[in-house]
């Protein structure tokens, strides 16, 4: 069965799109512009986000990328590509990595050669980033994007990146949080 945008608030849908094995969502917003958030890796948007939006009858506006990880970034040139009409939205602290996948492949992955080991030299890896791509709007901390009936704020939340940004609805009480919350670590107990 093809995957395709599943409903989880009003004008907010949620596709899943895995890689590696690893769990991804891919958020779209529904306005006066179709908005996706996340673009996963190099091969995500043939696999899942375009199959989706032609089954919809939906052309995005803009992407945005909550912060500059291949997996969140890697399918910004072929959405691009298809798009090209797209505007691209991330945090200006992780715009260096979402340009230039040589420049994020180093800084983040080649300066702790203990933790990280390539044995092609990163050439599978930066074939997962895709080509680069241009970003069009710098997001900031306090930033708002208004997408009727939502009205985002940008709330910078560094540590998973320099630029890692969580999307905060006050009104509708929802966060679109990328990496911040992965669901794994050490249970929380209910009032710590």
């Amino acid at each position: 069965k093809m995957a395709e945008f599943k409903k989880i608030h009003d004008s907010l849908f949620a596709l899943e799109a895995p890689f590696l094995g690893v769990p991804l969502t891919i958020y779209l917003i529904k306005s006066k512009q179709i908005v996706l958030i996340d673009a996963g890796i190099s091969t995500t948007p043939d696999e899942f986000i375009l199959p989706s939006l032609t089954k919809a009858n939906l052309k995005p506006d803009l992407l945005i990328n909550t912060h500059g990880h291949v997996d969140h970034f890697g399918g910004n040139a072929r959405l691009k590509e298809v798009f090209p009409e797209l505007k691209i939205a991330v945090h200006s602290s992780d715009t260096p990595w979402v340009e230039d996948h040589n420049r994020h492949f180093f800084e983040m992955y080649m300066c702790m050669p203990d933790d990280w080991q390539f044995e092609d030299g990163g050439k599978t890896f930066l074939e997962l980033c895709g080509n680069n791509s241009a970003v069009d709007i710098h997001l900031a901390h306090g930033d708002t994007l208004e997408f009727p009936p939502y009205s985002f704020q940008v709330f910078h939340s560094t540590g998973h990146s320099p630029g890692h940004s969580v999307l905060f609805d006050e009104k509708h009480k929802l966060a679109i949080s990328g990496d911040v919350a992965l669901g794994w670590g050490p249970d929380v107990i209910e009032g710590t």
